[in-house]
């Protein structure tokens, strides 16, 4: 759109009339309704008089031309001086989409409004595009607060009646350098705000990117590129929430195709959207929430990168879709599932949700946004990473003193307030001094403690001043150790020349508001003593500092008196947490994850405290310590999924446990704070308590069904087992299951890379179904198989049932080859022959039979030929093997059976033979007769029955089935023996004891 030539001036320096022909261009290009007026403005008394005119006129289109800068002013509806407050409806604000219009306020001036942002949005119909909006640092006095901050971009209000605003439309725009960037605020009782469309903004460098709260329905969020300065704090960073944050009563929202980086929070959060508690005493929905049973939210497409906590968290996700993201290179969490909000009775989540995660792609959820340093490795690393090697998130700390549990002698009681106590070993307790917080842990129970502040210490007493007490407060008098609690301060040792990827936000809580006092979570814990150990989380840290600040949150329950530390990094890492959830479908994920933490948690996908799980067709690689933890879950489906192994190992510094070399994490301990420890991650691994949905004290294995079937497990340098830790896994639903306690499972129906050979050491039947009857008046079947053997359409040795013993090998019915000079004849002759490689090959080959491991008595069929692989079959003998040896591929057979089909006779001699070995006990062939090829060994208890009744006909050696024979009576005299002898003797013949 061209810039008007000649305006028609209405009164000077107010706002100028844009041609006609432009009007028409502008409304074309923005979809706008038909205002009366479009002002052109340069100034902000000039945008103040084109929005009173939209006021007067129904609304109309400001155009931006430059750079406005607003003062502090009045703002209608809020006490205070603030931004632009678009208190009229039917308003658009444009400009150049070159950057050229741009709004901010005024740098370094006092604001007094509440809502602190540039643009505030107090009505309806309200269009924000192509506009830059630039934080600047003012001076922000509200309430008590009175400090230098950012300030904000726009914000949308409730509207002047406090009935909400609708049909709000922010695109196209460039915002950087605010405290948040888009956002609305309110509370539980906020009035709905609809229609909310946020499309195409570019967001730099801002505090918080979108931020969303309490009642909105209808919501688009698509498109947007959001960026922060860095995921991790160095000093300077200021981007410290979350790239997009939506919540508490966000009714049909779609977050779809933005791309989220550089945050040191999240990169996606969706938080109790249905929301249950209207406030905190009441049960009640949200406005937004009442009168629905879900939340409607989908987070589709988009793109996380580089952040600093997770990547996708989505609480509450009711009815909701988490599908195609990518999420890469994130420290805490790739992907998040959690219950709904909480209730306001047990203030613990409800499980209830019903959602789907389909198809999203995880990527090196690894503790820490590791950053290369300039050195080259001496190996390439593996997986497709940059070649240069990681800076470290361990090191040696310089020597500091740390006691633990140190004894006290007064007795106190368990309540809050000033108490003094004697030190058992008097001395200098730096830990413990005047102004430092500590813990002090009953002696009969480490899990009641009392915390607070050191008001004196003589080294002999000391006073603290209680402020906190864990669980109930009890009058009653007790026993105390020691521990160090709060703020203190670690000397790194290699200081500047080893800079840690650690982070703290402390250094500049005073002079901009909103950054939280957190950091990475660190284990104080000594080299070779792995239960000596403190616990916390980085207070202040900046790369190559030499002091770090920490806040110590927990210790060990040993009592220790050391001065020489390692300080590791404690993040917890999952790819994919399932968090107390009934009903989710997790399909088609990929979890490709390198989880570089000194944490024992370190899990590809958790399943946590949830019930009726599908979890399906997903890729887990390199996934951690446990690749699926099914932690306290029930009614849990594990199908259809390929667990991978990578092909190298993961490589450790021996003292403060840094990667040395990237790969497979699998011989780290499990956990590294005791000296013992799992020696390999699992593909699955399962355990059952108390605390899981429907777990019952007295039902069959606590009511648990966990099904694991149909997977595909590939060990490489990883085993990849299976573990179960108390939780009963089947591998079909009506199945018993394989191994309640125990490790190393090996699974049926389930594929491993050497699946044809799979030895087990437990218990796990191929077939181990279970079902109780329970109607008197119903025929039940408990298994049925039916085949359609085609009589003239299938080999003459196709098989129905067939049960077979001995090497596994042989149950594939490999065919090997022969070139021992054998005939085909019988008669009961010993034949031996020598074996050679498979002729059919299921597995890359060749393959030789391992006789050493043939049961004599194994079934054998040679198969002889007029030459090698010849189409031309000239007949087989068949017998049992009676010997091997004396070569390792040798056996000899007792031939009890022999045909020819070619031209060539019994007497032949063939030197081209195929042998198949044949361990079948039983099978019945495909004219459903029952063949036997052992003993049958019968009861000596009870006693065994052939026929239960003289009506049902029996026979042997091919004679047709008779009823019983009638009796024959007993002779009285010479002649009647001949008679009676005669008649027993064809008795016999009629069921084929003795031939006719």
């Amino acid at each position: 759109m061209a810039i008007p030539t000649n305006p028609v001036i209405l009164s000077a320096d107010a706002y100028s009339f844009i041609t006609a022909a432009d009007k028409s261009t502008m409304r074309e290009r923005l979809g706008a309704p038909t205002y009366d007026t479009t002002y052109y403005v340069k100034t902000w008394a000039q945008l103040l008089a084109a929005l009173g005119s939209c006021g007067s006129n129904g609304g109309g289109i400001i155009y931006i031309d430059g750079t406005i800068v607003i003062p502090p002013n009045f703002t209608t509806g809020f006490t205070g001086n603030g931004g632009l407050n678009i208190t009229v409806p039917n308003v658009i604000i444009t400009g150049y989409p070159n950057g050229k219009s741009v709004l901010k306020l005024q740098a370094g001036a006092t604001y007094t409004n509440q809502i602190l942002s540039v643009i505030n949005i107090n009505a309806s119909n309200v269009t924000i595009e192509n506009i830059t909006i630039e934080g600047v640092i003012v001076r922000y006095i509200f309430n008590a607060a009175n400090i230098l901050t950012y300030t904000s971009g726009i914000h949308f209000a409730r509207g002047g009646n406090s009935t909400g605003i609708s049909d709000i439309t922010i695109r196209n725009t460039h915002i950087f350098n605010t405290l948040y960037a888009i956002f609305q605020t309110g509370g539980p009782g906020s009035p709905i705000n609809r229609e909310i469309s946020i499309t195409s903004n570019k967001i730099r460098t801002s505090g918080y990117g979108l931020y969303l709260e309490q009642s909105i329905e209808g919501c688009l969020i698509a498109d947007n590129s959001i960026v922060g300065d860095g995921a991790l704090y160095d000093g300077t960073k200021y981007s410290y929430g979350n790239c997009i944050w939506v919540g508490y009563g966000i009714h049909r929202c779609r977050i779809i195709n933005n791309h989220c980086s550089e945050h040191q929070r999240m990169g996606i959060e969706v938080f109790w959207p249905f929301r249950n508690t209207y406030d905190s005493a009441n049960q009640n929905p949200s406005l937004a929430s009442r009168d629905t049973s879900d939340a409607g939210v989908v987070v589709a497409n988009n793109t996380i990168t580089n952040c600093g906590s997770m990547g996708i968290s989505f609480a509450g996700a009711r009815g909701s879709v988490v599908a195609n993201n990518t999420i890469s290179d994130v420290v805490f969490v790739g992907l998040e599932l959690v219950g709904d909000d909480k209730n306001s009775n047990t203030q613990v989540p409800d499980r209830i949700l019903n959602v789907g995660a389909f198809g999203n792609m995880i990527k090196n959820v690894r503790a820490t946004p590791r950053r290369p340093t300039n050195t080259t490795p001496t190996i390439n690393w593996p997986f497709g990473f940059e070649n240069s090697a990681l800076q470290p998130s361990n090191c040696s700390l310089t020597t500091q003193q740390f006691r633990n549990k140190v004894a006290l002698t007064e007795a106190q009681p368990y309540t809050v307030g000033s108490k003094t106590f004697t030190f058992t070993s008097p001395g200098t307790y730096n830990e413990f001094a005047i102004g430092k917080q500590a813990k002090l842990q009953r002696t009969d129970n480490i899990a009641r403690y009392m915390i607070g502040t050191v008001t004196a210490n003589t080294g002999t007493t000391i006073t603290i001043n209680i402020t906190e007490v864990a669980v109930a407060s009890d009058g009653t008098s007790y026993n105390y150790t020691i521990c160090p609690h709060g703020l203190h301060t670690i000397g790194i040792s290699s200081g500047a020349t080893t800079p840690l990827i650690w982070s703290g936000h402390s250094g500049t809580m005073a002079s901009l508001s909103g950054i939280p006092a957190s950091g990475t979570n660190v284990f104080i814990r000594h080299p070779t003593t792995r239960e000596h150990w403190l616990q916390g989380r980085v207070e202040s840290y900046t790369l190559s500092a030499t002091t770090a600040s920490v806040y110590i949150t927990n210790n060990s329950s040993s009592a220790f008196d050391n001065s020489t530390w390692i300080a590791m990094h404690a993040q917890m890492c999952v790819g994919l947490s399932i968090d107390q959830i009934d009903g989710c479908k997790v399909e088609g994920n990929t979890i490709d994850t390198v989880l570089d933490s000194s944490e024992g948690q370190r899990f590809g996908c958790q399943i946590y405290k949830s019930n009726n799980v599908n979890f399906e067709n997903n890729t887990l690689t390199r996934a951690g310590k446990r690749y699926l933890f099914i932690n306290s879950s029930n009614n849990v489906v594990v199908a259809n999924n390929e667990f991978r192994s990578g092909a190298v190992a993961m490589v450790r510094d021996a003292t403060t446990q840094n990667i040395t070399v990237m790969g497979e994490d699998i011989l780290y301990p499990e956990n590294p704070l005791t000296s013992g420890g799992q020696p390999y991650p699992a593909s699955i691994y399962a355990i059952f308590t108390s605390e899981a949905p429907e777990y019952s004290s007295t039902a069959f294995y606590n009511n648990c069904k966990i099904i694991v079937r149909d997977n595909t497990i590939t060990p490489s340098i990883n085993p990849l087992h299976i573990y179960s830790n108390g939780a009963p896994l089947f591998s079909h639903p009506n199945a018993r299951p394989e191994r309640q306690f125990g490790p190393a499972i090996v699974f049926k129906y389930n594929s491993y890379s050497n699946g044809y050979a799979i030895p087990t050491q437990w218990d796990c039947p191929v077939l181990d179904y279970s079902q109780k009857w329970n109607n008197s008046a119903q025929d039940f079947t408990a298994y049925r198989f039916n085949v359609d053997t085609g009589l003239a359409g299938s080999g003459a040795n196709s098989r129905v049932f067939d049960i077979s013993v001995g090497d596994e090998n042989y149950v594939l019915d490999l065919t090997y080859r022969s070139t021992t000079e054998n005939t085909l004849s019988a008669a009961f002759q010993s034949k031996t022959w020598t074996l050679g490689s498979t002729v059919t090959l299921p597995i890359p080959g060749p393959v030789y039979v391992p006789l050493s491991a043939t049961p004599i008595g194994t079934f054998v069929r040679c198969t002889g030929s007029n030459r090698d692989n010849a189409t031309i079959t000239e007949g087989y003998v068949e017998g049992r093997i009676t010997g091997l040896g004396p070569s390792a591929n040798q056996f000899t057979i007792q031939a009890s059976n022999a045909q020819t089909f070619g031209a060539g006779s019994l007497t032949s001699s063939l030197t081209s033979w195929s042998v198949q070995f044949d361990p079948s006990a039983l099978f019945i062939d495909k004219f459903a007769q029952l063949n036997l090829r052992s003993n049958v060994v019968l009861d000596y208890h009870t006693g065994t029955k052939f026929g239960t009744s003289s009506a049902q006909k029996l026979s042997f050696w091919n004679r047709t089935p008779v009823i019983q024979p009638d009796a024959v009576a007993k002779a009285t005299d010479a002649t009647s023996v001949i008679a009676q002898l005669n008649t027993l003797i064809d008795r016999l013949s009629s069921i084929g004891i003795l031939a006719s």
